[in-house]
């Protein structure tokens, strides 16, 4: 998903500046506003943890026209002049608050305070406070409902903790349900990811030393490695923007991204591909002859990352477009070609990279059964009758590259990430990786 898409997400802001209190209590308001099964279970689990179900069944079973639920934020405590017979007071911090004490606080009349949430209901407050980090807002919390109301006791005021992981573990069971219903709520998507990118420890997901090594943990190793890559996002190393691929941008000139997916060992073990295409279009094919000329440069057979040596898979690759879409491509061996040729070379790029009308693509065919040795069947490799000849295409472009693949066996990875609260040692393997092969062909 495009970030300037979500719903939560002004245009104009800066990533870094737009996860205030404001835009998160914002952004949750809006979706109990909408969406009826969201409000309704929450509401719920507030009068259920202060034991006050009866009190909400009663609620719910004699309403009268009038009797509306408002949800509102920033509003002044003193703007309050209705009576209310009952009033949750509810922190929303980055950490599990003990509530026990909150009586132990004290009133501060002559302090002006504005709630950050404030949902009424009949004769029903609830007062939200709202931190975007582990702040204690206790005090504040109980000295907004002092100038709210006349009585703070337990029989009236209720303190209830529904810390960011609490909230967001019940935001996300919503959002499950309604997507297995068949109506999954692109609002509570946005929303969660609009909390994910600001904190996702906020979001519970198990560490990949929590998980089996086998196929059937994939899901959930892309859920981690996917949090990990919100908790990287910024400008300067901002993410893929994609549904169907995870993985970092690049601004190399000669390479544009790295993705990151699953690979199998022996036995269903997994690996974790970095992959990446150096040369990936003419332009980028231009920038790096920049670099290597007309040298023999390859790929390392292994890259350091983190201390460690791990293992390349590369090959040449040769990338048919159509309409600046990918249709297919070549990976090729060194062995693959022709003794004594070389496919990566000044001269090739110029003179065969590029678009190729339907009328000239017999140079293209004459050019691979030149270079690539005998028994290299690259049409079927590349499924040539069905992705050009057999189609109304008029037309192809053709850029010649790398294609690098830094194998990650899990196991390595679930050495270092077995904290559910603690992305870091991931994040840190990730920005090595970009940063070991950015440096990829000046370190060879």
């Amino acid at each position: 998903m495009n970030r300037h898409l979500n719903i939560f997400r002004p245009f104009s802001q800066n990533l870094s500046k737009e996860n205030i209190e404001d835009n998160l209590s914002r952004a949750f308001v809006i979706c109990l506003q909408n969406n009826s099964l969201l409000l309704y279970e929450f509401l719920r689990i507030i009068f259920k943890e202060s034991k006050q179900e009866d009190l909400l069944n009663i609620l719910l079973s004699d309403v009268a026209i009038a009797d509306i639920c408002t949800i509102d934020i920033q509003i002044e405590t003193t703007d309050g002049n209705e009576e209310f017979t009952k009033v949750f007071a509810v922190a929303i911090s980055g950490t599990e608050l003990d509530m026990s004490t909150f009586f132990q606080n004290v009133e501060n009349p002559d302090k002006k305070h504005i709630t950050d949430i404030f949902i009424s209901i009949k004769d029903i407050a609830i007062i939200i406070e709202v931190k975007r980090n582990n702040q204690d807002c206790r005090k504040q919390l109980y000295e907004q409902v002092g100038a709210f109301t006349k009585h703070i006791d337990s029989e009236s005021v209720q303190p209830i903790d529904f810390n960011w992981k609490k909230l967001m573990a019940f935001v996300n069971g919503i959002y499950g349900f309604q997507k297995i219903n068949g109506s999954p709520s692109v609002m509570l998507s946005d929303f969660i990811d609009l909390v994910q990118s600001h904190n996702p420890n906020w979001i519970p997901i198990p560490p990949l030393a929590s998980l089996e090594n086998n196929k059937s943990s994939e899901q959930k190793i892309y859920s981690r490695l996917s949090s990990a890559l919100k908790a990287i996002d910024s400008e300067e190393n901002p993410i893929l923007e994609y549904n169907d691929r995870i993985g970092l941008k690049l601004e190399l000139g000669w390479a544009r991204e790295i993705l990151m997916y699953i690979g199998e060992q022996d036995q269903e073990r997994l690996n974790l591909v970095f992959g990446f295409w150096p040369g990936n279009t003419k332009g980028q094919g231009t920038r790096l002859l920049q670099l290597i000329g007309d040298t023999n440069w390859t790929p390392p057979d292994s890259i350091l990352v983190n201390e460690q040596l791990f293992q390349i898979d590369w090959g040449y690759e040769l990338k048919f477009c159509h309409f600046n879409r990918f249709i297919s491509h070549l990976v090729i061996a060194q062995e693959e070609i022709k003794e004594g040729l070389k496919l990566i070379s000044s001269y090739n790029h110029w003179e065969y990279a590029g678009k190729y009308k339907k009328e000239h693509w017999g140079v293209l065919k004459n050019f691979l059964e030149e270079n690539l040795i005998e028994g290299f069947d690259w049409k079927k490799k590349m499924n040539w009758e069905t992705n050009f000849e057999g189609t109304n295409r008029n037309y192809l472009t053709l850029s010649m590259g790398f294609q690098i693949e830094v194998v990650v066996p899990l196991e390595y990875l679930q050495s270092i990430d077995k904290d559910i609260n603690d992305l870091e040692p991931l994040k840190k393997f990730i920005l090595e990786m970009k940063q070991q092969l950015s440096n990829i062909i000046s370190t060879k």
